[in-house]
């Protein structure tokens, strides 16, 4: 993930993303664990794996929207 944000984030907002990246993460995953644990109470561990698998099938969308950016070798060196 390091790396993506370095190439994709500019300079300049680079420690803003980085800070924001960092500071959800870890409600989102308790969260998203808690859920799967009422899920998986109320409902069946299957419940909880579809609702686990959504959340990735949803964030892979997000992810493959991102624009890829381009570099000729020239760029690079």
């Amino acid at each position: 993930m390091g790396a993506w944000i370095n190439v994709y984030i500019p300079s300049e907002e680079r420690a803003t993303v980085i800070s924001l990246r960092r500071t959800l993460i870890l409600p989102f995953s308790a969260v998203g664990m808690a859920a799967m644990g009422i899920l998986s109470d109320l409902g069946s561990p299957r419940l909880a794996y579809l609702f686990g698998l959504s959340a990735i099938l949803a964030t892979i969308h997000v992810y493959v929207k991102v624009p890829e950016k381009k570099y000729s070798i020239f760029q690079i060196l």
